[in-house]
């Protein structure tokens, strides 16, 4: 046979051609009785094709110790009720767990007080056959999570009430101030007032224009707080999406997706071509 790490190139450069002929003639006589005949009488013989495997490699059970004490016990409970292996559970647990630290916890790899900061991104998937009871344990395993997203909300709800209430009225008063300062420019560029109005001072009309462009910054800044959306996870995994929720969310944000290799397929797809490297990155 061909040696390791050459081929037939190699062969006939070191050996010359007739060594080619010869190792052809040696692979025919192997795999068929004759071939290359023009003959439809003849019949190639191949060897039987042997089956491809389709066993999926072992992996090693999950170790309970390796979870936190805290949700050892739980993870065990619901992998026995739901007759589904512990991974499902204990991952999804995992990760909604990082979801809720978010940045509040990082790594600073470096010695000596240095103040570099690295915040991990989590990643995890639950991976098995069908009928395996996937989607039933990481439902199971979600139920703490969803509660603190709808405490989260209730609080963002009651803290951001107040704020939208004093933007409307704001914003209300700052629309007849901009429509009176703008009657007010008009008399002065036409030189004219209806009978029985005075002539707007300028200097006094230049003061209340200037206060009127910082109403309309602080406004802005009051409405992108008072409406900010308030979330712990996403099910839109587009930049713009995810920007803008991490805009107002900045302890972090989760993904989830529940049909993961929909979710894979689509980044690679024409146009998604920033989708992924901003999860790649």
């Amino acid at each position: 046979m061909v040696n390791a790490g050459t081929d037939f190139n190699d062969l006939h450069l070191t050996r010359g051609l007739d060594a080619v002929k010869a190792r052809f003639k040696e692979y025919i006589d192997v795999g068929c009785d004759s071939y290359g005949s023009d003959s439809d009488e003849d019949e190639i013989n191949w060897f039987d094709p042997e089956p491809l495997p389709n066993e999926l490699r072992p992996v090693p059970e999950l170790d309970y110790q390796l979870l936190p004490a805290s949700i050892r016990d739980w993870i065990a409970d619901i992998a026995d009720r739901q007759g589904c292996p512990p991974e499902f559970p204990a991952v999804t647990a995992i990760v909604h767990l990082g979801s809720v630290i978010g940045r509040k916890v990082g790594i600073r790899p470096k010695l000596n007080g240095d103040p570099w900061t690295v915040v991990p991104n989590l990643w995890g998937g639950c991976i098995g056959p069908p009928s395996m009871m996937k989607s039933p344990a990481i439902v199971e395993a979600r139920t703490p999570f969803k509660k603190v997203e709808n405490r989260l909300f209730e609080d963002a709800e009651a803290e951001q009430t107040p704020l939208r209430e004093e933007y409307t009225i704001r914003l209300f008063k700052y629309e007849a101030e901009k429509k009176a300062i703008k009657e007010d420019w008009g008399f002065i560029i036409k030189g004219k007032v209806p009978r029985g109005r005075c002539m707007p001072d300028r200097a006094d009309l230049k003061e209340r224009s200037a206060d009127l462009a910082r109403e309309d910054a602080e406004l802005k800044e009051l409405h992108d707080i008072a409406y900010a959306p308030r979330a712990l996870e996403t099910h839109d995994s587009t930049p713009e999406a995810l920007q803008q929720l991490l805009s107002t969310n900045p302890n972090g944000i989760m993904y989830f997706n529940d049909e993961l290799t929909s979710w894979l397929e689509a980044l690679g797809k024409p146009g998604r071509e920033g989708s992924r490297q901003m999860h790649i990155e």
